[in-house]
């Protein structure tokens, strides 16, 4: 089995949630059985995917590609947002990843700013439906969004692969770095208990900090963190008389003006 056919499976079936077997290997130029064996090395190297023929075994010759497969491709079930994300220059990346070659790419940064950029690509993870290219540059490993790569050619040089390199493991040490240097807004409510259950269900950035007993009303003074002012202004606002902010005070001002305006644009 070709171990490049795995990532391709995988990359089919992120992009497109659910595919047949026939489908599958019509895209792959394989027969139907190929498939199948594919999908069983993928399911017993522990990558997420199911086939309807059930749990199989993998034949000892396919461990090692399956499992530096795995080390090539993480799939992070979590998500920093539900978004959908179309991305050219899957093949290339695959080819450059499974080669091991040196890829010439444009980039544009998070300020928007295009800058060239010359990686040795370790690896793809997929965050929900957010792709990521995980590469070494001027021995640094960075993560950089596959969305944001405006242009990449795979070149003829190789590259060295590091010993001692982990996707996962660098992939979750990148994530809790991430999730720790986040701007953060703390904020003390009291809820009434009709909404104590809804509190973090609504699609937004917003994480409970305390929740404490209920006072006399039966009111519940809770703590929540916002990634900014605006998240919480808005997240507030949309339990309408259902929650009191405690503190800070200069929220309570900027939540009036914000339902004020939503009285005033439907007079």
């Amino acid at each position: 089995m070709r171990a490049d056919r795995l990532i391709t499976i995988l990359l089919l079936l992120q992009n497109n949630e659910k595919i047949t077997t026939r489908e599958l290997a019509k895209q792959l130029e394989v027969s139907e059985r190929t498939v199948h064996r594919d999908m069983e090395a993928l399911s017993s190297a522990g990558i997420p995917v199911f086939a309807e023929r059930g749990k199989a075994s993998i034949p000892g010759s396919l461990k090692n590609d399956a499992i530096d497969v795995w080390n090539r491709i993480y799939i992070d079930t979590g998500t920093w947002r539900n978004s959908v994300e179309k991305i050219d220059g899957f093949p290339q990346l695959q080819k450059a990843i499974w080669e091991e070659r040196i890829l010439d790419m444009t980039y544009k940064r998070s300020d928007h700013t295009i800058k060239s950029r010359k990686v040795n690509p370790l690896g793809l993870v997929a965050k929900g439906r957010t792709w990521y290219l995980i590469a070494s540059e001027a021995n640094t490993i960075k993560s950089f969004r596959a969305s944001r790569i405006l242009s990449l050619h795979v070149t003829e040089d190789f590259f060295v692969r590091p010993d001692k390199f982990k996707l996962a493991d660098f992939w979750e040490q990148s994530k809790q770095s991430f999730v720790s240097n986040l701007p953060t807004f703390l904020v003390s409510v009291e809820v009434s208990p009709e909404i104590i259950d809804r509190l973090t269900f609504t699609g937004r950035f917003v994480q409970v900090i305390h929740i404490d007993k209920a006072k006399e009303n039966k009111w519940i003074p809770v703590d929540l963190q916002f990634d900014s002012e605006k998240e919480a202004c808005e997240y507030i606002l949309g339990f309408g008389n259902k929650m009191k902010i405690v503190q800070p005070s200069s929220l309570i001002e900027k939540v009036k003006k914000m339902a004020e305006a939503v009285v005033d644009f439907y007079r």
